[in-house]
């Protein structure tokens, strides 16, 4: 198992204020706050065709992966990935073709995903609150 750092977040040294996720089932958008300028923004990250997700808190992401830190990486040679196609029921949205992503936000936690493809949202000025 490796990983592939696939882009920065927008995020300054200072890290990031709150953050969330929403997802229908279907596609998944995490949210995440940032101060840059003496502005607050919102940047997000949409990720689509999504078949499983977990969370870590911050305190309980030891071994997270070093690639995800304030970016989205990919991990390749999934182990999560190969247990969710080995146990799969047949006829269902299958995970087979999909990438095991990861995002690591300071001061919030890590998030893993096994989606089709992710794409970075412009950011817009606001708090999520």
């Amino acid at each position: 198992m490796y990983a592939e750092k696939l882009t920065e977040l927008p995020v300054p040294s200072s890290g990031c204020g709150d953050s969330r996720v929403l997802t229908d089932g279907v596609e998944l958008l995490l949210e995440y706050e940032y101060r840059a300028d003496k502005t607050d923004w919102i940047g997000g990250i949409r990720f689509t065709e999504i078949v499983a997700y977990r969370f870590r808190n911050e305190l309980h992401s030891r071994g997270y992966c070093s690639e995800s830190y304030e970016a989205v990486a990919e991990i390749k040679d999934s182990l999560w990935l190969s247990e969710l196609l080995r146990d799969e029921p047949p006829g269902i949205r299958s995970a087979r073709g999909k990438r095991h992503f990861a995002v690591f936000l300071d001061s919030n936690g890590y998030l893993e995903i096994i989606a089709e493809a992710f794409e970075l949202l412009p950011s817009r000025k606001g708090l999520l609150n």
